[in-house]
């Protein structure tokens, strides 16, 4: 039995709650190797401003979201939910939040619709897709690296595909700060490896 399941006197997680708390907990580290699946999609973001910066800001809101679905689906109670960024929360509340979103977001949300993946997200419904029982996320988040000085990688599981559903992650990583986002493409592990965590 985990700490997991001591703390919470339940019966052992099944898989689909297993694959949760993994994802969430690589929100903030970089993931074993020898967890990684032999194949994953990569998105390729183009940041304004510092890549370190933008790494924060991604990981803050996907987990924020990863927190809430954990807490929503009944496993890891003893987890403190991390809040939405209040940025993203504004970003997220139409033109009222875009007045008061800070310029990174209000670009990203721009090039965004630009881009052709419609409008700008509702807070809730972003939030919706995180949820265990949503049916259109079929990816798992992987990790970021650091591809070049404003170039960075963002990895996730979609089970071998690359060709799924994702405007919830688009629209996290536009409005984190990227100029561009493109992807994904399907790579093997050897990409991933190669690249640092950031």
């Amino acid at each position: 039995m985990d700490e997991n399941e001591a703390s919470r006197g339940k019966d052992p997680l099944n898989e689909e709650e297993q694959a949760l708390l993994d994802e969430r907990d690589r929100i903030g580290t970089r993931p074993q190797e020898d967890a990684a699946p032999p194949g994953l999609s990569c998105f390729v973001a183009t940041v304004e401003g510092s890549a370190q910066e933008y790494a924060s800001r991604l990981r803050a809101v996907l987990g924020a979201a990863l927190d809430g679905a954990v807490a929503r689906s009944g496993i890891g109670r003893e987890i403190t939910p991390r809040q939405v960024p209040e940025w993203f929360a504004a970003i997220c509340d139409g033109q009222d939040g875009e007045r008061v979103a800070p310029d990174f977001a209000r670009r990203g949300s721009e090039r965004y619709t630009a881009a052709g993946h419609g409008s700008s997200w509702d807070l809730p419904d972003w939030l919706d897709r995180f949820d265990p029982d949503d049916p259109f996320r079929t990816w798992s988040w992987w990790d970021l690296t650091q591809a070049g000085d404003h170039t960075l990688s963002l990895w996730v599981d979609a089970g071998g595909e690359d060709f799924f559903a994702c405007d919830e992650l688009r629209w996290a990583a536009y409005t984190s700060g990227a100029v561009s986002v493109v992807g994904p493409r399907l790579l093997k592990l050897d990409g991933w490896l190669s690249e640092p965590s950031v």
